[in-house]
């Protein structure tokens, strides 16, 4: 992005795919969050594991930050960005 030498449209590209990248990665951390602490309890209960509660709700929250990152982000990135960059230049 900080390449001068690039045409405007890639730079535009460039930066609006890096801001909505942003504001799905952090609404989508949010929702996994608010998912893990709500699946930690029965997951521990069939796993008659319920007294390493804490210990199992850390790496489920890894888990699901690491699949939020690697595949949930960047499909949505990859459906909205065209979508929404050819709605937002239009009203230029």
């Amino acid at each position: 992005m900080m390449d001068k030498k690039q045409d405007k449209p890639s730079r535009k590209y460039a930066a609006f795919r890096e801001g909505l990248t942003g504001a799905v990665a952090i609404v989508c951390y949010l929702i996994t969050d608010n998912l893990v602490e709500k699946m930690a309890v029965p997951f521990c209960k069939k796993a008659n594991m319920l007294d390493r509660l804490p210990e199992v709700k850390p790496v489920l929250s890894l888990f699901s930050v690491s699949l939020s990152a690697l595949f949930i982000i960047p499909m949505i990135c990859n459906f909205a960005t065209k979508p929404l960059l050819d709605k937002f230049s239009k009203k230029q």
